[in-house]
This record gives structure tokens, C-alpha cells and sequence, in this order.
């Protein structure tokens, strides 16, 4: 049967058509638009102000909220942990600031640490994470039955958190003794849980201390279960890490850079870790506030 000349363009213009639509289609759906994080705040530096003092400060500097450190030495003295997390979230949650974690130096179920009672109260002002403490090698020990007694711990700690309703974040952290400084042996103790049920903060500075060249491999080893993302900075001195500013230091626009590629857009925490002093002494509330918002910027600078 022949064809019409009429048809034959009809189906012509068709198929051009279609074949002009598809390639815009599928451009769309292999480029999704960037999400963007949110920028968030280590309080440490503040301690010693009042809660609502250091909320006032954070919303003027510009961040949407804050991690909260609660363990003994950053706690008001004599005050009761317990009592104290109910007034410091609502401290913070009146200035319109997410308490995007609490850092604890929890490692296991235990009395001594009053593990449940901690997070029950912080699950109870509506805190949806905390920042675990460290386990440590002895290096004088073999390193396999350690990681085995952590792992012990670590399901103890993962399993009550998954009941109680909060989720467990572990930091890597550069030291000869720290599990985690390398990411393989806490990703060993991980993977036998989904994300919603533990994750990583992990640390651009300590990655890159520890991990030198290979500190992407370790990145994309932890990428698939980020809760947060922490930003400092360091430069070598003496064969030692040193802490400086955000803008003066080794780790760069490179992290940011790998963070994009996965579309990231969760919290990332910037910490202040190069001002040394306390907030009773001249001057040194002034300096946390102008290193905080110029860190801020820095970092907001390399997402652009």
C-alpha cells in the first residue's frame, strides 16, 4: 500500500518531534536541580553564656542552627545534664534554630553514663540525632579483638537509640588511638545497619589529616550514610596538625566539590577549634563571633 504524501510528513514531523523531546527529557532527568545544605554551628566556643546569649549570637551571625556539646565539662557547673537539655533546645528553638545534634561522650548502655536517660530526654524535645564519643585503641593490644569488643557495644548503643527513636552519628577523628580515624574499621561496625538507624559526622579536617591522598576513597567509603558533615581547617607544623580558619588551611573547595557530586544537602558544621581562651576573658567573645561569620562565609562561598 502506498503512503500518502500528506501522511508521510505528518509522521515525519512525529518522529522529529519526538526525537527533538527526548534528549531534553532525559538531559532533565540526568541533571536534578543542586540541592543546598544547611549551615550550622558547634557551640563548644560559647560555653559559658547562657543559652539564650549564644542563640542570640548564631541567628545574628546567619546560621540556621546549632550542634549542642553536653557532656560534663560543657555543662553549666552543678547543673543536671538531664534538666539542662529540655532549656537549652528551647532556648534555641525559640530563635528559630534547628538543634541539628547533641554531642555526647556516649559509647555504650551503661549507668555510669546514663545512656538512656540522656536520650530519652533529648528524643523527648524532639533532637532526631547525637554525636557519639570515641572508641580508643590500646596499641599495645591487638587491634582485631578491640574492634570486636566495640562492635559489642556499638550494637548495644545502635540497638536501644533504634527503640528509643534517636540516631547515633560517629565522628572520624585523626590520633594513633582513635577507631574511626581511617573510616574502614567503624564503616565494618556500620554496615550492619541501615542509615536511618546510625551514621557518620564526618570530618572534612580529620579525613584529610589521616587519609592524605587517598581521603576521597574514605569519603566515598562514608558517603552512602552521612547524618552530618563537619568543617575545619588545619596546616602541618612540626610533623603536627594545627587548627586555623576556614579560609587559610589545607582542606579547600575540594571537599565541597565531592559533597555536590552526591548532591548533598544536609547540615554541614562548622567548628571553631583554633581559638584558644575562654569567653570570661576580654575580647575573646568578639573573636569567636568574627571567626564564626567569617568561616561561615568561607564556606558558603565554596557551595557557590
Amino acid at each position: 500500500m502506498s503512503i500518502s504524501r500528506r501522511n508521510f510528513l505528518a509522521q515525519s514531523a512525529l518522529l522529529f518531534s519526538a526525537a527533538a523531546y527526548r534528549p531534553s527529557f532525559m538531559l532533565a532527568q540526568a541533571n536534578p536541580p543542586m540541592l543546598k545544605p544547611t549551615f550550622h554551628f558547634f557551640t563548644k566556643p560559647f560555653v559559658g553564656l547562657s543559652y539564650q546569649e549564644i542563640a542570640k549570637h548564631v541567628v545574628a551571625i546567619g546560621y540556621d542552627g546549632v550542634e549542642v556539646p553536653i557532656r560534663k565539662k560543657e555543662i553549666r557547673e552543678g547543673a543536671d545534664v538531664i534538666d539542662e537539655i529540655p532549656k537549652m533546645v528551647e532556648a534555641y528553638r525559640n530563635e528559630k534554630l534547628d538543634v541539628v545534634t547533641l554531642t555526647t561522650d556516649i559509647i555504650d548502655v551503661s549507668k555510669a553514663s546514663r545512656t538512656e536517660e540522656i536520650l530519652r530526654a533529648a528524643q523527648k524535645c524532639g533532637v532526631k540525632r547525637f554525636r557519639m564519643g570515641w572508641y580508643r585503641y590500646d596499641n599495645t593490644k591487638p587491634i582485631w579483638p578491640q574492634l570486636d569488643s566495640f562492635r559489642s557495644k556499638f550494637h548495644d548503643l545502635v540497638t536501644l537509640a533504634k527503640e528509643i527513636g534517636i540516631q547515633p552519628i560517629y565522628q572520624n577523628h585523626s590520633g594513633a588511638k582513635m577507631a574511626g580515624a581511617g573510616i574502614w574499621d567503624i564503616a565494618l561496625l556500620m554496615k550492619d545497619y541501615p542509615l536511618s538507624e546510625v551514621a557518620w559526622a564526618f570530618d572534612m579536617m580529620h579525613a584529610k589529616v589521616e587519609g592524605g591522598l587517598s581521603w576521597p576513597t574514605e569519603f566515598a567509603l562514608a558517603s552512602d550514610r552521612l547524618g552530618v558533615v563537619q568543617f575545619k581547617n588545619y596546616v602541618w607544623e612540626n610533623n603536627v596538625p594545627r587548627s586555623v580558619s576556614l579560609a587559610s588551611g589545607l582542606v579547600n573547595k575540594e571537599s565541597v566539590g565531592v559533597l555536590k557530586k552526591i548532591n548533598y544537602a544536609g547540615p554541614c558544621l562548622i567548628h571553631i577549634e583554633y581559638l584558644k581562651g575562654d569567653i570570661k576573658q576580654p575580647d575573646f567573645l568578639a573573636n569567636v563571633i568574627k571567626a564564626s561569620k567569617d568561616d561561615l562565609v568561607t564556606l558558603q562561598n565554596w557551595w557557590k
